[in-house]
């Protein structure tokens, strides 16, 4: 039995089949995530060494090379490009369209660990990160005002970026153009000759001393007291009689090898407004998340966070790619309205037959509604 001789003796069933299309069809759409680009997985893998104080020459021979060779062995490596700059090295692995990236990356992993010892002990642990094109921030946020840079960093840090990090869908939220508060040790190169010190004496000190180390407990019958060493400097000020090292019996103290000053970390990014200073927040949404979703949900925190902004602070939206997302998305959907519409006039034209063009007016827009049911089940 042919469908169509079926459709015309069972009427009742294939329009409860079809409405049940539409029902799942319309309750999928609300579902499905709105993005830039398509949830798909590239098969490249980096890898980021940060090595500070590295001209590129030494990352070049010491990082990059090493890595470039304990990767290469792998298969299925289409290519390797790698970039050596001061105090960075970053390692691109692309591998053919069919392999498993997720077993590829783990690949890497195992390759980086297995060269680990061959590599400088002062770099950082290695950054093993898939290539994702949803990573890419979807918003960006700038805090300017009259105030120095450290307080619009405070103010960032501290009332902006947890709002917005609490939004739902949101992964991270970077801060570019601030500077957190730093002590800086400005050492005296004849001080430490006459106690016959190296720098590197004053940083042991200052990282073993300048650290807060749990205690154990204290078990005191029914009692259990937690211990901690609070060996934290409090102040600026109790830099300077913080003790370096021995001599003869007599301390030498911080105070007499060089100055302390509260200071900033150095400026590694810039950000302005209209020529003043600010900081920025970059923005990026959880992977499989709906980016129109996210961005709205951002928004909805933005305005909690101005009604805390101190007087003279400006906090305003400097790019929103959901703008573009949504403009994207609604100019679709009208192109399938309108050549629905067409499909339609076009049948009523040259078949001359209202019933014709009835049956296309009625099937067109189920057929497509019934399609995101099907993209819904696909997706999950």
């Amino acid at each position: 039995m042919k469908f169509s001789e079926f459709s015309i003796r069972r009427p009742i069933f294939v329009l409860m089949l079809i409405s049940s299309f539409l029902v799942f069809g319309v309750t999928s759409y609300r579902s499905i995530g709105v993005s830039l680009f398509p949830d798909v997985d590239f098969p490249i893998v980096s890898v980021l060494v940060i090595y500070e104080g590295a001209d590129p020459g030494t990352i070049e021979t010491e990082v990059t090379d090493p890595i470039e060779e304990a990767v290469n062995t792998l298969n299925g490596i289409k290519s390797v490009r790698s970039e050596s700059l001061e105090g960075v090295s970053q390692v691109f692995i692309e591998f053919e369209l069919e392999v498993n990236i997720d077993v590829a990356s783990q690949d890497v992993r195992d390759k980086i660990a297995g060269v680990r010892a061959e590599l400088p002990r002062e770099i950082e642990a290695p950054i093993i990160e898939k290539f994702d094109p949803a990573s890419a921030p979807i918003l960006t946020v700038v805090i300017s005002g009259p105030k120095s840079i450290r307080e619009l960093t405070k103010f960032a840090k501290d009332e902006v970026k947890p709002r917005i990090e609490g939004a739902r869908g949101v992964g991270s939220a970077k801060l570019v153009g601030g500077r957190e508060r730093e002590v800086r040790v400005w050492l005296r190169s004849d001080s430490l000759f006459n106690h016959g010190l190296e720098p590197q004496a004053v940083i042991d000190a200052l990282r073993a001393k300048n650290v807060e180390t749990p205690g154990g407990r204290i078990e005191t019958g029914e009692r259990e007291i937690g211990v901690r060493t609070k060996g934290l400097l409090k102040s600026v000020r109790d830099f300077p009689s913080l003790i370096i090292a021995h001599r003869d019996g007599a301390p030498i103290r911080l105070e007499e090898l060089g100055q302390c000053e509260d200071g900033l970390e150095e400026e590694r990014s810039l950000s302005r407004l209209n020529g003043q200073r600010a900081v920025s927040l970059l923005i990026r949404r959880q992977s499989g998340t709906n980016l129109v979703k996210v961005a709205e949900s951002v928004k909805a925190k933005i305005e909690d966070a101005r009604e805390v902004l101190p007087e003279g602070f400006e906090l305003i939206l400097a790019q929103d790619l959901s703008v573009f997302v949504k403009q994207s998305n609604d100019e679709a959907q009208g192109e399938l309205i309108r050549g629905g519409a067409l499909a339609v006039f076009v049948l009523l034209i040259f078949l001359r037959s209202f019933r014709g063009a009835f049956v296309a007016a009625v099937t067109i827009p189920t057929t497509i509604i019934a399609t995101y049911a099907f993209m819904a089940s696909r997706l999950t």
